[in-house]
């Protein structure tokens, strides 16, 4: 209720408000880091097989899949981006058509968390990563293929997930 609160709230206006719309999009739908979103780059976007190739922590390098409904709202964007009077090849622009910082997008996400209401919850990029990996989990997805899309290095980083899924199965059975 938290994310489409948050996404409903950038839905209408410039394309400021696409750009950022997109943004959460992307990072609900891959978990990627906000320097990985915010650094994808047009040559980085494989439209064919719906994968990102992503420079993440260490100058490692990985492919990151999303869904054929969020490539359709990415394409949209690409529509709307193509019209931007500008040669940058950062994927996600601003409203003066640069690269998005990752600052930024951070800031228009709690102020677009102010705007819709949200209280009681962490508002940040981060905490989109974590949703992700939570209804990866939740929805069937391997604890060994959840470590290679967010790319963590060492398993346990990405099993902390397993726990708080567990805690939610096990409300859910008590209830």
């Amino acid at each position: 209720q938290q994310c489409s609160a948050l996404l409903g709230a950038t839905e209408e206006g410039d394309f400021d408000n696409l750009s950022h719309y997109t943004l959460f999009l992307v990072l609900l739908d891959t978990g990627l880091r906000i320097h990985e979103a915010v650094g994808m780059r047009l040559a980085s976007i494989d439209w064919h097989n719906n994968t990102i190739m992503v420079m993440g922590k260490g100058s490692k390098q990985r492919t990151v899949p999303f869904s054929s409904q969020v490539k359709i709202k990415m394409l949209d964007y690409l529509r709307q981006r193509r019209l931007a009077p500008t040669d940058e090849d950062y994927f996600f622009l601003n409203s003066r058509f640069g690269k998005i910082s990752t600052r930024m997008a951070y800031y228009h996400m709690v102020e677009y968390g102010r705007k819709a209401k949200i209280v009681g919850a962490r508002i940040s990029p981060h905490t989109l990563r974590h949703t992700f990996a939570s209804n990866y989990l939740t929805n069937g997805g391997d604890i060994r293929s959840l470590q290679l899309i967010l790319g963590h290095s060492n398993i346990s980083h990405t099993m902390i997930y397993l726990d708080y899924v567990d805690c939610q199965k096990i409300a859910r059975q008590h209830d």
